[in-house]
C-alpha cells in the first residue's frame, strides 16, 4: 500500500462526517456527530443529552437530578479525545470526537491530523459495527429495556477490538495511515495496562489478513466485526491479566517510628466508636506499592506467556510485548525461556 504523501496538516471533520455518512447510510441515519474541538461541543452535547432516556440520564451519575447529571457528563466528554455512546431506549447514538486530540497512538511520525482520523474512524466504528456497543450498554438492552447487569469487561473488550480495527482498516484504505502507524496502535494498546482498550490481538490479526489491500467500506466494516469476535477474551481473562502485568508490586511497609499504620487506625476508631465497633479487627500489617523496573514487569510478562495457552487472549498480549521488548533487557531465565519458545534471538 502506498503511504499517505504528504500526510494532511489538517483533519476536516466535516467532510469525515459526510464521507461516513455515504460509505454507512442505514448505520449512521440516527447518528449525532460532534467535533469535540469545537466552540460548540458543549452546548451540543447537552441537546443530545437532553434527548436521551430516563434510564441513560440515571446511568450517567449517581444523582437523581437529570441537569446535574448532563453537566457532569458533559465536563467528562469534553475532555476526552472521543466518545461514542447509545441510548438503546430511543435508538439515537452520539459519535463525538476531537478533531485536535491531545494523545497520540499512531507512534512519533504521526501529524495531528493522523490522530485526529484515527480517533474519528475509533468512535465512528462503534456505531456502525454489529458488536461495536454490547448488548447492555448503560444498564438498557438492545430492545430499550433495562437489562440485568451492564457489560462485563470481555464484552467491553470486544467492542473496543470492533472500534480498533474499523478505525484502522478504514485509515489504512483511505491512505491517511502508513502500516507502520497501524503496527504502533497496536504496540500502543499492548504495551498499557490490560483492560477493555487491549485490542492488539485483533488488530494484528486484521492486519496480517488484510495485508495492504485496500478494502471497500463493507469489506472494512465486516473484517472489524469478524475480528473483534474471534479474538475477544473470555470472562475473567483480562482482570486475570490485569493482575499478573500490574507495573506496581505490593510489598510490606516497615513500621514507622514503632507505630504501624493499623494501631493508628484503631486509635481512630476508638475515637469514633459510635461508628465502628471498638474492636474492630485490623490488619496486623500496612501494604505499600513499589514500581516494577522494566526487566523486572518483563519478567512478569515472560512468566505468563511461557504458561499462556497457546492462541489464547494472554499469549496474544504478552508475545506482542516480548517481540517488542529492548533487546538489553532480555535476560534471565524466564526470558530466554520465551524468547526460545518466540524464536527469538538475543543478538
Amino acid at each position: 500500500m502506498t503511504d499517505p504523501t504528504p500526510p494532511s496538516p489538517v483533519f476536516d471533520y466535516a467532510a469525515a462526517v459526510l464521507a461516513a455518512r455515504r460509505d454507512y447510510p442505514q448505520e449512521t441515519a440516527q447518528v449525532t456527530f460532534i467535533d469535540l474541538s469545537s466552540p460548540e461541543a458543549a452546548r451540543q452535547l447537552r441537546d443530545w443529552l437532553r434527548k436521551a432516556s430516563p434510564a441513560f440520564i440515571r446511568s450517567l451519575g449517581e444523582t437523581e437530578k437529570p441537569e446535574t447529571a448532563i453537566f457532569h457528563a458533559v465536563e467528562k466528554f469534553l475532555m476526552k479525545n472521543g466518545v461514542a455512546e447509545v441510548d438503546y431506549a430511543t435508538g439515537n447514538i452520539l459519535v463525538a470526537s476531537s478533531s485536535q486530540p491531545k494523545s497520540k497512538y499512531l507512534g512519533a511520525t504521526s501529524t495531528v491530523a493522523q490522530e485526529a482520523a484515527y480517533a474519528f474512524a475509533h468512535e465512528l466504528g462503534h456505531a456502525v459495527t454489529r458488536n461495536g456497543f454490547t448488548a447492555n450498554w448503560r444498564g438498557l438492552s438492545r430492545q430499550g429495556k433495562p437489562s440485568q447487569h451492564d457489560a462485563l469487561p470481555h464484552e467491553r473488550a470486544e467492542a473496543e477490538m470492533a472500534a480498533d480495527v474499523f478505525a484502522v482498516l478504514r485509515n489504512l484504505s483511505q491512505r491517511v495511515m502508513t502500516q507502520e502507524q497501524a503496527k504502533a496502535v497496536s504496540l500502543t494498546r499492548a504495551l498499557r495496562a490490560p483492560g477493555i482498550h487491549t485490542t492488539s490481538p485483533a488488530l494484528d490479526a486484521a492486519l496480517k489478513n488484510a495485508g495492504a489491500a485496500i478494502l471497500s467500506p463493507r469489506d472494512v466494516q465486516s473484517a472489524a466485526e469478524t475480528a473483534a469476535q474471534r479474538y475477544a477474551p473470555k470472562q475473567g481473562e483480562i482482570e486475570e491479566l490485569a493482575s499478573r502485568l500490574a507495573w506496581m508490586n505490593p510489598v510490606p511497609k516497615a513500621p514507622d517510628s514503632g507505630h504501624d499504620m493499623a494501631e493508628r487506625l484503631r486509635g481512630v476508631f476508638d475515637k469514633i466508636s459510635h461508628r465502628a465497633p471498638r474492636n474492630l479487627p485490623m490488619p496486623q500489617g500496612t501494604m505499600r506499592l513499589e514500581k516494577l523496573s522494566q526487566r523486572e514487569w518483563l519478567e512478569n510478562v515472560a512468566k505468563v506467556y511461557n504458561a499462556a495457552p497457546r492462541g489464547s487472549f494472554a499469549a496474544h498480549v504478552t508475545e506482542k510485548i516480548l517481540r517488542d521488548a529492548p533487546k538489553n533487557q532480555i535476560s534471565g531465565k524466564l526470558l530466554k525461556q520465551a524468547c526460545k519458545k518466540l524464536g527469538r534471538k538475543n543478538d
